[in-house]
C-alpha cells in the first residue's frame, strides 16, 4: 500500500451497492409484463459495450434504456425510465455490510472520498440519497459528467482534477476488470473487491495492485 494516500475513489454498483444494469433492465421487463426480457437485455449491453469499447457516440444510461426497449416496440421516455429505476433502487438494491463499516471507518481519516461511476448523475444521485451514502462523499464522477464511461481516461482525468491531487496520491476501489483498467491508465493503485468469481480470469488479466473479499480488511491498512 502507498504511503502518502490522500484520496480514495470508490465504484459504486457492486463495490458499494448491490446493484447491476442487466438486473435493472430484468426489473423494468417485469414491470412492464413485457415478454422478449432477454432480447430487451441483450440489446442494452451490446449498446453499451459498443460505446465503451468501439468508442461509438456517448449515450447516457437512460438514453441507452429507452432506445433498447424502442427497438422491440415499447416506447418510454427516460423521464419514465428515471422513474423505473428509483424504483429498482428502493426495492432491489442494498449497500453491502463491509462497504458501509468501510466507510464509516474511513470518516475518521483524513482522506477525501469520491464516487467514479458508469452511470448517469440522476440515478448515482438517487442510489446515494436513498441508501444515505452522500454524507460519505467529497464529490461524485459519473460517466454522464465525464461524457465518457470507464475506462475512458477522461473520467479518471475529470476525477483527478477533482482531487487536485497527483495518481500516485490516490487509490481506486471496484469490483470488476474495468476498474482496475481504469486505475492502470494513470498509475492509481488498484484494489479489487471480489463479489463474483466470474471476474477471477479477467482480473488475472488486468493484475490489481490487491485483492480482498470483504472491504473491512482494508480498515488497518489506511
Amino acid at each position: 500500500m502507498r504511503e502518502k494516500v490522500k484520496g480514495i475513489l470508490f465504484d459504486l454498483a457492486g463495490t458499494i451497492v448491490h446493484s447491476r444494469y442487466r438486473e435493472a433492465i430484468s426489473f423494468i421487463c417485469e414491470k412492464l409484463k413485457v415478454e422478449n426480457q432477454k432480447e430487451i437485455i441483450s440489446e442494452f449491453l451490446k449498446e453499451l459495450k459498443e460505446i465503451i469499447y468501439c468508442q461509438k457516440e456517448f449515450k447516457p444510461i437512460l438514453d441507452i434504456t429507452s432506445s433498447s426497449f424502442s427497438k422491440f416496440g415499447i416506447k418510454l421516455s427516460t423521464n419514465e425510465i428515471f422513474n423505473f429505476y428509483k424504483q429498482y433502487i428502493e426495492e432491489k438494491t442494498f449497500v453491502f455490510e463491509d462497504a458501509l463499516n468501510f466507510l464509516e471507518n474511513l470518516k475518521e481519516k483524513d482522506l477525501k472520498l469520491g464516487i467514479i461511476s458508469n452511470s448517469d448523475d440522476k440515478i448515482v444521485e438517487y442510489t446515494l440519497k436513498f441508501h444515505d451514502l452522500k454524507k460519505f462523499f467529497n464529490f461524485i464522477v459519473t460517466s454522464e459528467k465525464a461524457k465518457s464511461y470507464k475506462p475512458n481516461k477522461r473520467i479518471i482525468e475529470l476525477a483527478i482534477k477533482l482531487y487536485q491531487e497527483k495518481p500516485e496520491n490516490l487509490i481506486l476501489i471496484g469490483n470488476s476488470h474495468v476498474d482496475i483498467k481504469t486505475a492502470k491508465n494513470f498509475n492509481i493503485f488498484s484494489i479489487l473487491i471480489l463479489r463474483s468469481r466470474k471476474e477471477l480470469q479477467k482480473v488475472f488479466e488486468v493484475k490489481p495492485n490487491l485483492i480482498v473479499f470483504d472491504l473491512r480488511t482494508l480498515n488497518d491498512l489506511l
